[in-house]
């Protein structure tokens, strides 16, 4: 009961980028679940064990796609009229210009 308040405490701030970090979440939980489905239990059937592997797979490719769509939205989003761009120059630190982020 308590994580679930830590949780809800550690999430609140912009929507736009809690739907990113969301989406890379995602991404890295079926990433994983993709690096595992090479390893494969002893006694397995091996039609079974291709059929796991092509979801995974394809639920990898849709993390992928939604992970994308996700930081292009932030991109949007941030790209207004009044977006700045930090840079850093050498030896000078970084500065805010008022150039759009590219």
């Amino acid at each position: 009961m308590g994580e679930e308040a830590e949780d809800a405490a550690a999430i609140s701030g912009d929507a736009v980028v809690i739907q990113v970090l969301a989406a890379a979440q995602r991404f890295a939980a079926w990433y994983v679940e993709f690096l595992s489905c090479d390893v494969t239990p002893e006694g397995d059937d091996e039609s079974e064990s291709a059929a796991g592997r092509d979801h995974v797979a394809a639920r990898v490719q849709h993390a992928v796609f939604d992970l994308i769509a996700a930081v292009h939205a932030m991109n949007r989003h941030y790209s207004g009229s009044d977006a700045r761009m930090v840079t850093a120059s050498p030896g000078k630190g970084r500065r805010v210009t008022p150039e759009p982020v590219h």
